[in-house]
C-alpha cells in the first residue's frame, strides 16, 4: 500500500505520478495498488487508479474519481463542497458522508446519492439517479433516464431522450424537453412544478402537479383540475387552466388565456391579450395592451359567479360576447352587423343606468354605477337583458373597475364585439 501526500495548495495526485509532498515526507509514487492518499489543504483531484484505494481529501471543494466501489473517500464536516466522479455504478445512498456532488463517467448508469443537497449528473447511458434526502438537482444527460428525488424540494431534469422523473416528498420541479417525457408524483407530497419547453396538450398537466411555466419554443400551456399557476414567456401563448382556482399570466406576447371552471385570475401582461371569463367568480386583469374580455355565457345572474374585470381601459379594451346558440349573449341583443364576427352592438342596446329608454324595449346591455356619480364612479356592474320583460330576467354577469385615466362615462356600444 502506497501512502501519497498533497500539499495545502491546488494538487492534482494521479496513479504513476509523484505526490508534491510535504515538509518531512517523502514523495512517494502512486503504484496502482491499494493506496491512501491525502489531499490536505486546497482544492485538490484525487485519482486513486487501479485497486481499493482510500482517499482524504481534507479542507477545500475537492474532487474524487472512482474506478472501483472498493474505492473510500473519506470528507470531514464543513471541509468545502466535494465532488465524485464515478466509472462504476454505485449503490443506494452510496455517496460518501460529508460529499455532495456525484457525476457518473464512462459506462456507469446508477447513482445514487446521500441525505445532503446533492448535484447527481448522468451520462450518455440510460442512468438511474436518485437523491434521497436534501434539496437534490439531478440531470438526466442524454439517455432515457430514471430519476428519483426522493425528500426534500428536488429538480429534476432528464435532459434529452424519453425520461421518467419521480419527485417524491417535498416541493419539486421538473424541466420538460418533449412530451414523451414522464412526470411521476402522489397526493400530498408538497407544490410542485413542470418548466415546459415544448407546447402541451389537452389537460395535459400530471396528476398531483399544481404549476407549470413555458419556456424556449412552446406557446400552449395546459393545467390540470388542481389549482394551477400557469405563466407564459415571450411568445404568443395559448394558456388553458380547466377546473381548479387557477392563476393564468400570459407573459409579454399576445395571449390568450382561459380559466376553465372554478375562481381564476387571469392576467394578461403586456400585449393584445385575450381574457376567456369561463365558469365562476374570476378576476381579469388585461394589463398594457389593447385587450379582450370576453364572456361565452350569459347564465351569471347569481352574484357569486359574476366576474371582475380590474382594468377595462376605454378605447383600447374590448368586452367579447358570445355568438352561440343557447344561453348565449347574442340572444336577443342587435349588432351593427347581423351575426358578423367582430360587429359592434347597434347604439340604442346599449344603456348606463337600471332601465332602458323605451320601457316597452328594455333588452340590451346595462351599465349601473355602483356608488358614486357618473361622472366620478371607479366600479360600475354590467347586466344582460335577454328578453323584451322589463324586469326578472336580467344577469349580472360582470363588475367593472376602470383604469385610473378612464372614466365610465366614456364606456358605449363600440365597447362590446361579437365573437
Amino acid at each position: 500500500m502506497t501512502k501519497i501526500y498533497g500539499t495545502k495548495n491546488f494538487d492534482v495526485i494521479t496513479p504513476g505520478s509523484s505526490s508534491l509532498g510535504v515538509s518531512g515526507v517523502p514523495s512517494k509514487l502512486v503504484t496502482g495498488s491499494a493506496d491512501t492518499i491525502y489531499g490536505l489543504g486546497g482544492n485538490d483531484k484525487i485519482n486513486g487508479g487501479a485497486g481499493a484505494d482510500t482517499m482524504y481529501g481534507g479542507a477545500g471543494h475537492d474532487s474524487y474519481y472512482v474506478g472501483t466501489m472498493l474505492d473510500k473517500v473519506i470528507e470531514n464536516a464543513r471541509q468545502g463542497t466535494d465532488s465524485v466522479y464515478s466509472s462504476v455504478n454505485t449503490a443506494n445512498k452510496w455517496l460518501p458522508r460529508n460529499v455532495e456532488n456525484l457525476t457518473l463517467t464512462g459506462t456507469a448508469f446508477f447513482g445514487g446519492g446521500n441525505d445532503l443537497d446533492n448535484v447527481i449528473t448522468g451520462n450518455a447511458s440510460a442512468n438511474t439517479l436518485h437523491g434521497y434526502g436534501g434539496n437534490d438537482r439531478l440531470s438526466g444527460a442524454n439517455g432515457n433516464d430514471n430519476l428519483y428525488g426522493g425528500s426534500g424540494h428536488d429538480t429534476l431534469d432528464g435532459g434529452a431522450g424519453a425520461d421518467a422523473m419521480y419527485g417524491g416528498a417535498g416541493n419539486d420541479n421538473y424541466r420538460v424537453d418533449k412530451l414523451t417525457d414522464k412526470v411521476i408524483e402522489y397526493s400530498g407530497q408538497g407544490i410542485d412544478g413542470i418548466y415546459s419547453s415544448v407546447s402541451t396538450s389537452y389537460k395535459w398537466l400530471p396528476r398531483n402537479v399544481e404549476n407549470l411555466s413555458l419556456s424556449g419554443a412552446a406557446k400552449r400551456g395546459d393545467g390540470n383540475d388542481l389549482n394551477n399557476t400557469i405563466t407564459g414567456d415571450v411568445l404568443d401563448n395559448s394558456l388553458y387552466g380547466y377546473g381548479g382556482s387557477d392563476k393564468l399570466y400570459g407573459g409579454s406576447g399576445n395571449d390568450v388565456l382561459s380559466g376553465g371552471a372554478g375562481r381564476d385570475t387571469l392576467v394578461g401582461g403586456p400585449g393584445n391579450d385575450v381574457l376567456d371569463a369561463g365558469a365562476g367568480l374570476n378576476t381579469l386583469y388585461g394589463d398594457a395592451g389593447k385587450d379582450r374580455f370576453d364572456f361565452t355565457s350569459a347564465e351569471r345572474n347569481e352574484t357569486s359567479l359574476r366576474t371582475i374585470i380590474k382594468d377595462l381601459k376605454i378605447d383600447d379594451d374590448r368586452i367579447g360576447l358570445a355568438a352561440q346558440d343557447g344561453e348565449a349573449f347574442s340572444e336577443g341583443l342587435s349588432w351593427a352587423k347581423e351575426g358578423v364576427v367582430g360587429s359592434t352592438l347597434k347604439p340604442d342596446w346599449y344603456f348606463e343606468g337600471s332601465t332602458g329608454d323605451d320601457g316597452e324595449d328594455p333588452s340590451g346591455i346595462y351599465l349601473s354605477f355602483r356608488g358614486a356619480a357618473p361622472s366620478s364612479a371607479t366600479i360600475a356592474d354590467l347586466w344582460y337583458n335577454p328578453t323584451f320583460a322589463i324586469a326578472g330576467d336580467s344577469s349580472w354577469f360582470a363588475t367593472v373597475e376602470f383604469a385610473a385615466d378612464a372614466k365610465i362615462i366614456g364606456l358605449s356600444a363600440d365597447d362590446f364585439v361579437l365573437i
